[in-house]
């Protein structure tokens, strides 16, 4: 049997700090912390100064743009085309940053170095941006549809027999 000597429950508090942010229950906002954004802006410019860039410079970076794809939804976009191209890098390979890449960089830089990422009311986290593209999916007993209306395009499937088996 185990005994309880302490309890490991933290106080109760309207300001927290979880997730790599800082939250304010009172107030209802969201703050990236200045060393994070600090932090990011060194590895925007540190990448931005360098011919080529590695894997594991994409992964530091989008380790640390995360938070702020968190706080501002306008950055996910930018967050995506970044994390493609790391997505496609062989480990120890380095690259020439592609300009498209730059120019995503370039935006993350101007939002660092302007600051005003204290107290985001938490509203922003409400609403999701509007998709640019859309695909929609049905299945039925014997396979899967997937439909792209933009390109007049579809990909049908049947389940083989041990799926259907699930079924």
């Amino acid at each position: 049997m185990l005994a309880h000597k302490r309890c490991n429950v933290s106080q109760w508090s309207t300001k927290q700090h979880a997730l790599g942010l800082s939250w304010d229950t009172i107030e209802r906002t969201v703050s990236v912390p200045e060393g994070k954004v600090m932090r990011c802006l060194d590895r925007v410019l540190i990448i931005l100064s360098a011919e080529k860039v590695t894997k594991q410079q994409h992964q530091k970076l989008l380790g640390s743009l995360r938070h702020l794809t968190t706080c501002l939804r306008s950055a996910k976009p930018f967050f995506q085309q970044l994390h493609t191209v790391c997505t496609r890098l062989r480990s120890f390979q380095s690259v020439k940053l592609s300009e498209a890449s730059r120019r995503d960089l370039l935006w993350f830089k101007r939002i660092l170095s302007d600051g005003h990422l204290e107290h985001l009311p938490l509203q922003f986290f409400g609403a999701l941006p509007e998709p640019n593209l859309n695909i929609y999916m049905d299945a039925s007993d014997v396979g899967l549809v997937v439909l792209h209306p933009a390109r007049s395009e579809f990909i049908q499937t049947r389940f083989d027999d041990s799926e259907v088996l699930v079924i």
